[in-house]
């Protein structure tokens, strides 16, 4: 008797799949160069995995996709706490912005740890690839596996960069903004690069003096990336997010800060650029176009993995990949 469902898993990573619009970011590049089998699941299998009549591996792969790490999370919610708390801030009362500042924001980072302990305990994120989770606690790392730990992990994050970030003579100036002068709405920008559009997570976008400014948080608690590729990403999004300036405000100055945390980087502000992103976003796109066939189709063949132990130990794709080399031997 033929097995149907074998088939189907088989035929699902072996046909070519269509390429979506081409486009770059800095998270694009660094999963290319990290392992060309992860860019293939996070970018061309995960198409469609939302819907649950599609293949159980391409459903893994958009699980995989928008699992974050704990990094990640922190980063993510420490941009968007920062945004909602001054865009609720800004249309109060005028007298009062810097104590609403404060307030408002310790309600998003209560808010924010209360949804992450409920989609832990209940486990929401099986259901719902968009409710939180990190690839450390799903994998059973140290110090992530038990939800109370974590959970107070992330509170003394927030306690102490609430304490960073409201004695910040820069977020204190931020704080006295008018509502029209924040851009709440642009959680991505977007510049364009020789037709390619180039997207950043640009964090806090608002208009100051003349000038249009950028306010970013970075975190690095854990060792999956070395801080040279952690300076390194700052600097990019900081260059990428002045290219998008000049395109879209060519008559403003611009402006970009990160706030970095981690062990060792409390609250530092960095400003540095990369001098030569341009050039390294065209070679970066060569690489990774000339790996999509004529047609606009990829092959998974054209992708291998990266066979470094390392690498694949703390890989967000890697459950994916297993279930891609168990099909190979069916």
């Amino acid at each position: 008797m033929r097995d149907f469902q074998r088939e189907v898993l088989k035929a699902a990573h072996t046909k070519p799949i269509q390429a979506d619009d081409f486009s770059w970011s800095p998270l694009r590049h660094y999963v290319f160069n990290a392992c060309k089998r992860a860019y293939f699941i996070r970018y061309y299998m995960a198409q469609g995995g939302w819907d649950v009549y599609t293949p159980t591996i391409a459903r893994e792969a958009y699980f995989c996709k928008y699992v974050l790490t704990y990094d990640a999370w922190l980063s993510q919610t420490l941009r968007d706490s920062i945004r909602q708390a001054l865009a609720r801030m800004a249309a109060g009362d005028p007298r009062r912005k810097r104590r609403d500042f404060g307030f408002y924001l310790l309600r998003q980072f209560s808010h924010a740890t209360f949804d992450l302990q409920q989609s832990l305990t209940n486990r929401e994120y099986r259901f719902d690839a968009n409710r939180p989770v990190f690839f450390e606690h799903l994998h059973g790392y140290e110090g992530f596996s038990c939800i109370d730990t974590l959970i107070q992990r992330v509170v003394d994050f927030f306690t102490n960069a609430y304490s960073v970030l409201s004695k910040s003579p820069l977020m204190q100036d931020v704080s006295a903004l008018n509502f029209v002068d924040l851009r709440t709405d642009e959680k991505f920008c977007k510049a364009v690069l020789n037709g390619i559009p180039v997207w950043i997570v640009p964090g806090l976008v608002f208009f100051k003096e003349g000038c249009l400014c950028a306010i970013n948080c970075e975190a690095r608690f854990t060792d999956r990336i070395s801080m040279d590729d952690f300076n390194r990403r700052i600097s990019w999004t900081n260059s990428i997010f002045t290219m998008y300036g000049k395109q879209h405000y060519p008559s403003y100055p611009v402006t970009c800060t990160t706030f970095t945390f981690s062990p060792d980087l409390n609250g530092i502000v960095c400003n540095q650029l990369e001098e030569n992103m341009e050039s390294i976003i065209s070679a970066s796109c060569d690489e990774m176009r000339a790996l999509v066939r004529p047609g606009e189709l990829v092959f998974e063949e054209d992708f291998p993995k990266c066979g470094n132990p390392d690498t694949c130990k703390i890989c967000r794709y890697a459950s994916a990949c297993r279930m891609m080399d168990a099909s190979e031997h069916l």
